[in-house]
């Protein structure tokens, strides 16, 4: 599991057990984000509480956001090489 996020209450928060998940997944390198249910909710930070996106996205499009954000990351981690096309040609002529 790359990342997980959270469909909180109408501030941000979830219960107390499952903030203390989300927050050892965190420590684990797992990306965790928080998103509200509500279309206009307000986010609350504190020390204690998973990063929250800072923007009004609901959780379906966080979701989408964060699977995007990890495949352009796996990809730019992938070393691409060039290909010859001359070389291609010329072995397919067998030579």
């Amino acid at each position: 599991m790359d990342g997980i996020v959270v469909c909180a209450t109408g501030n941000g928060t979830v219960h107390l057990r499952l903030e203390n998940s989300l927050l050892r997944a965190h420590t684990y390198g797992i990306e965790v984000w928080r998103a509200s249910r509500c279309s206009r909710g307000w986010q609350i930070e504190n020390d204690n509480t998973p990063p929250a996106l800072g923007s009004d996205l609901s959780p379906v499009k966080a979701r989408i956001l964060l699977m995007l954000k990890q495949a352009r990351s796996r990809a730019e981690s992938v070393k691409v090489e060039p290909v010859d096309r001359n070389r291609e040609s010329s072995s397919a002529q067998g030579g």
